[in-house]
């Protein structure tokens, strides 16, 4: 939020990586913390969808603030260095274009990315008060032992990490079950 504030004064920003594993909540924490910071307008895309340094200069002709994020990359694939050799490291992005990314993997040594943000797999107590949040978003007030029991079940039900995508469908069922 910290770095999104101080690139919409203006001010020095870091290009960032959100990195971790699948689910985490890479993708919908920018897209949240940009629904919180409507001044700043932001472009999505994948690496192999677009041209990105033409991209990256047909934003920088605007007036407008422009967060770039590139969904899903490999930070050490050839691609990257292509685009952060053709970005001169990132000095040749405009001022009005912060590029954030998303990634499976650790970033790299000499990323275009001076930020990086680790996203990783919450555990049970973590997973229980995501689910908590997102039902008090909604004015919902959870039983915290049934709701405990509800993210218990999920996690060795779903014999899968936990996720955010998994504590949104556990959200939901424990909507779908209250009186």
């Amino acid at each position: 939020m910290e770095n999104t504030i101080r690139f919409m004064r203006g001010d020095k920003a870091e290009n960032a990586l959100l990195y971790g594993g699948g689910g985490t909540g890479k993708t919908a924490h920018v897209l949240s913390l940009l629904h919180e910071l409507p001044e700043v307008r932001l472009v999505l895309c994948s690496p192999g969808e677009a041209d990105i340094p033409a991209l990256i200069a047909r934003l920088g002709a605007q007036p407008l603030r422009f967060v770039l994020l590139l969904d899903d990359i490999a930070p050490d694939g050839k691609a990257l260095r292509a685009l952060s050799s053709q970005l001169c490291g990132g000095r040749a992005v405009p001022a009005n274009v912060l590029l954030y990314a998303t990634s499976r993997e650790a970033p790299g040594p000499a990323s275009l990315f001076s930020l990086a943000l680790a996203f990783p797999y919450p555990g049970l107590d973590a997973f229980t008060s995501l689910v908590g949040e997102l039902l008090e978003a909604e004015g919902i007030a959870a039983n915290a032992q049934i709701l405990r029991d509800a993210c218990v079940d999920h996690q060795v039900d779903a014999r899968e990490k936990l996720t955010f995508a998994g504590a949104r469908r556990v959200a939901e069922a424990y909507k779908a079950q209250r009186p």
